[in-house]
């Protein structure tokens, strides 16, 4: 890990936690017609890099954070709530896999070890951080539950890809 720059290659682009506010419709014409199943920014999971141009997906990432940025004074209680993965306490703030705003906003705020009560909008409370953090934060959110959780439910059948894939769509 380290740090990188959203999107990350092969990763989701939105976020599930952030179903809400990203149900909204991509505009026509940054995908081919047989990207059917990608009609809002809110389904764009890992899949989109297998059928859309890297180019493109970058230019789907800005528009996920500019609808989070839009949407920032009303993110949903339960994104504003979320707090760190318990496992990001044990991993230097370094290997988080994070942009370097958001390292850099983090560090500067809480150094080394960021605790794992801070919630995301303790994040938009440090004056360097926003809308793309808030999806970085999400994101790391979803790979460390996922890394760490217990494997008493997970029979080893699928790929680590394929359960991120099942495991971030919404409940309905």
């Amino acid at each position: 890990m380290g740090l990188s720059r959203y999107p990350r290659f092969g990763q989701r682009i939105a976020p599930a936690m952030l179903h809400e506010i990203l149900d909204v419709e991509i505009p026509s014409g940054l995908l081919p017609n047989s990207a059917g199943k990608f009609r809002k920014l809110a389904d764009l999971d890992e899949s989109i890099w297998q059928t859309a141009s890297e180019k493109n997906c970058k230019l789907l990432a800005d528009l996920v954070v500019k609808e989070v940025h839009r949407n920032l004074r009303r993110l949903p209680v339960m994104v504003r709530i979320s707090t760190l993965p318990v496992a990001v306490s044990k991993i230097p703030l370094a290997e988080l896999d994070l942009q370097v705003r958001t390292y850099n906003g983090l560090k500067k705020r809480f150094g080394d070890e960021v605790s794992t009560e801070t919630k995301i909008r303790d994040l938009l409370s440090i004056g360097d951080l926003g809308a793309r953090s808030v999806v970085d934060f999400s994101h790391l959110n979803l790979r460390f539950a996922i890394v760490i959780s217990p494997l008493d439910f997970w029979d080893g059948t699928e790929t680590v890809e394929k359960r991120l894939g099942r495991l971030e769509k919404p409940l309905a």
